[in-house]
Order: C-alpha cells, then structure tokens, then sequence
C-alpha cells in the first residue's frame, strides 16, 4: 500500500520547518516542500558568490543562510523567489517607508501570495499538506474541498492568548506597547488566523501552554499532539567541572 503523500509549506526556513520535513521525508511521507526562497550553500548559487566583493558576499550569505534548505532524499523543492526577493529588496533599502508602500514591504504579503499559489497549483495527488501559521488559511480552504488532510503547525500560543497577555503588560507597561505586536494586527489577519485553526483536521504545537491556548477555544485536545522543540546537543557538551555538583 503506498505512503500518504504529505508537501511541507513554509515561507523562508528555521530549523523546527528543516527539521520537520527531514522527518517526513524519513518516514517516507514527504512530496516536495514549497517555499519562497531555497538556498543550498552547495548549490550553485553559493558558488557564484565567491566572485563577489567579500562585504557583499558575506551579507548575501548571511541572508541566504536563513533561508536554508537542503532537499530530503526523494523530495523536491519547489521555491517561489520573486515577492521575497522584492520584499527583502525594498525592506532593507528603506523604499518601502520612504515610498509608502506599506503592505508591499510586509512578510504578511508574501505569506498570504505564497498561500494563494500553493492553493491554485500544488495540492494536486496529495494526501495532505503540513503548513504553518499565517500562510494556510487559502490552501486549507481549498484542500478541505478536495478531501485532503490539513496539518497545522502553531508554533506560538494561539493569538487570542496572546493578544490578552500582552494587552495586560500594555497597561502595565505603557512604555512597552509599541512593541507587543500581537496587540495591533489587523482584523482581516486574526480573521485568517481563526480560518487556519479550525479548517485544520490536527495541530502540531510545541508546548502545554500553547495547547492551552487552543482548549481555550474549544479545540478538540484529541487534535493537538505537543512535540517539545529540541536543541542541537551536538554543540553541548556540558562536564561535571562546568556544572558542578550538588
């Protein structure tokens, strides 16, 4: 009997998305993973940047390296560069500001475009779609219609949660709010945010508190599965010396 075949959707790349898709991809489940940018520091991109000036090598690098992925054994890759590459273009030159262009600059214009792409062109054959928060609303909607399985990864508390603890250190802290941004998303965004939770068929979340956060809502527990984070213990090694005793 053939393996579900599962596409892994993530906007850029962090090590939990890396990790997520090599898992998938040793249990024989993973299709290809669909993102925006997908840089192989062996590939041949990685090679043309040697020919450049070492300061701008080495800031290209930098960014490129934090939107890493390596393709798993029997999966492909399938990045969507172009509003990314936009976006970081006028980000990090400032012309988003200077022009006013405001959502255009924004990580919530590539996460909803890359979302309406995947929808239109990547669910067909697939037993389901593992995607993230902010960036599944459209393709949930339009898997559901076709009978395939939605799995969600919420790797922060639920927004409602949030939005009340940091309304509460808001008024504790006046200095503060500015920063707490849960506290100023737009509407239509906690609207898609409520769309992803409740089209998902089971939620993957990394810690009691944030599962609690979805019991709050009435999510069903049996739908939640919490797989704590892990850390990389090939860069520890902790010694009795260091640690001491008790």
């Amino acid at each position: 009997m053939p393996k579900p075949q599962i596409s892994l959707v993530h906007q850029s790349s962090n090590p939990f998305s890396r990790n997520a898709a090599l898992a998938l991809a040793e249990a024989g489940f993973l299709d290809e993973i669909i993102t925006t940018i997908a840089y192989n520091p062996e590939g041949a991109i990685a090679g043309t940047l040697h020919y450049l000036p070492k300061k701008m090598r080495d800031r290209l690098t930098q960014e490129l390296g934090r939107r890493t992925w390596m393709p798993p054994e029997r999966a492909s890759i399938r990045s969507h560069p172009g509003r990314e590459i936009l976006r970081l273009a006028l980000t990090k030159s400032g012309l988003n500001r200077r022009l006013g262009l405001g959502y255009l600059g924004s990580i919530d214009w590539v996460y909803t475009s890359l979302d309406r792409h995947v929808a239109k062109y990547h669910l067909q054959g697939l037993d389901a779609i593992y995607a993230y928060e902010n960036g599944a609303a459209t393709s949930f909607q339009a898997a559901k219609q076709q009978g395939i399985l939605c799995l969600y990864d919420l790797p922060i508390l639920f927004y409602r949660l949030s939005r009340k603890i940091q309304a509460e250190e808001a008024q504790r802290f006046p200095e503060l709010a500015p920063a707490l941004q849960a506290t100023q998303e737009p509407a239509w965004k906690l609207e898609r945010k409520e769309q992803e939770i409740h089209l998902a068929d089971h939620t993957f979340v990394a810690s009691s508190i944030t599962k609690q956060s979805l019991l709050k809502i009435g999510v069903n527990s049996e739908k939640i599965t919490v797989i704590p984070y892990g850390a990389p213990v090939d860069y520890f090694h902790p010694t009795c010396s260091k640690l001491g005793r008790r």
